[in-house]
């Protein structure tokens, strides 16, 4: 059985939105090139600048899926990543 408090779940959603996404994948690959060139000696600097991005498309994604596939009960398939999530 899968833990549903499992950390990585919204990493995955993210990525899987991405994948579906390809728009928002090149933004957020434009993003990551402008910031690595801006950050480049700054790892920590760099990973805190991508994150309102990447929280912002995270709850964009959940609620993509929630009005396409459906919450789980509901009687549609439903990704495994968001079966877990407990909306």
């Amino acid at each position: 059985m899968i833990d549903g408090h499992f950390e990585h779940w919204h990493r995955l959603l993210f990525r899987h939105y991405l994948i579906k996404h390809s728009k928002v994948a090149q933004k957020y690959g434009d993003l990551k090139l402008r910031f690595s060139e801006m950050l480049h000696n700054d790892r920590v600097t760099y990973t805190k600048a991508k994150t309102d991005f990447i929280f912002r498309m995270t709850e964009v994604a959940k609620d993509h899926y929630r009005k396409t596939q459906g919450a789980p009960g509901d009687g549609r398939s439903v990704p495994l990543s968001l079966a877990i999530m407990h909306f």
